[in-house]
């Protein structure tokens, strides 16, 4: 069904937009470490509670609209992880929030790919500049921990 991990996220993010709990659930490999944590929620892990966490965030059946932004992809023969900026709007022009960040991990079983780990947590909403790099010389000097 899902001959790339590309194309497992398209389906997983036109699921999530379309609030279709079958078609979401469809992506996710039936494996119990499957495991999905929502901005603020706890663990769930396997299918069993991943569907049911679909289905509270499914129920109000509001439409969302995604404006995705990939930030890292890594892909070998079988695993394939994707950090993506998820830019949430209800009525696809004005933002709902500040950008969500997603790490969205699919794995190859057979000849197709399917989502393992889906790890979604909101940016803050005062933005760090894009140059910000951390002093390397951080904590030089001293070992101990205080």
């Amino acid at each position: 069904m899902f001959p790339t991990a590309t194309t497992a996220e398209s389906h997983f993010y036109d699921a999530f937009s379309n609030f279709d709990k079958d078609q979401m659930m469809a992506v996710w490999a039936d494996v119990p470490e499957a495991t999905c944590i929502h901005p603020g929620g706890s663990i769930c892990e396997g299918t069993r509670q991943i569907r049911a966490s679909w289905d509270y965030i499914f129920r109000e059946k509001i439409r969302r609209f995604f404006r995705l932004k990939t930030l890292i992809k890594q892909e070998n023969a079988s695993l394939c992880i994707m950090l993506v900026e998820e830019n949430i709007s209800l009525d696809g022009k004005t933002p709902a929030g500040p950008p969500v960040y997603a790490t969205n991990f699919y794995k190859r079983f057979g000849s197709e790919w399917l989502m393992v780990l889906h790890h979604a947590s909101p940016t803050p909403f005062i933005q760090m500049s894009d140059d910000f790099t951390f002093d390397a010389d951080l904590g030089k000097g001293s070992s101990e921990v205080h």
